[in-house]
């Protein structure tokens, strides 16, 4: 089929073009709700990546955002990691039994610190085995 591919392809572009303008909508609204100074978002696809900034790095300076900016995240990591590590193991791709090993060269005794000890957030079980 000649010339079938512009097509598909421009209709693709089309589409990535309406979800950026969802996702920035949205960021934009949710920030303006969130009374943050500023920040960073993304969500990253096999097909794309879209990166939202908004607001300032620094309200002294009014430094804008940045996407480069460093952020410390905090607790809220523990969160996030937790979420996806319990999806994971519910669609059969991991097992909270497994070791850090599996997923993570280098970790000292790696091979006898389990994922659900990770994600208890326990640090009784894995210092038992870092020691």
């Amino acid at each position: 089929m000649v010339g079938g591919g512009g097509q598909e392809e421009e209709q693709a572009s089309e589409d990535a073009l309406k979800t950026q303008d969802a996702l920035s909508a949205a960021f934009e609204e949710a920030f303006s709700e969130s009374g943050a100074p500023g920040a960073v978002a993304a969500v990253r696809t096999s097909e794309d990546t879209w990166l939202g900034t908004m607001g300032v790095a620094d309200l002294a300076s009014e430094e804008p955002m940045s996407a480069n900016v460093h952020h410390r995240i905090g607790s809220i990591n523990k969160t996030f990691t937790v979420s996806l590590l319990l999806q994971a193991a519910a669609e059969g791709l991991l097992s909270l039994d497994d070791t850090i090993d599996q997923y993570v060269e280098g970790v000292p005794n790696g091979d006898e610190i389990t994922l659900r000890q990770m994600a208890k957030h326990d640090q009784r079980d894995c210092q038992l085995h870092i020691q």
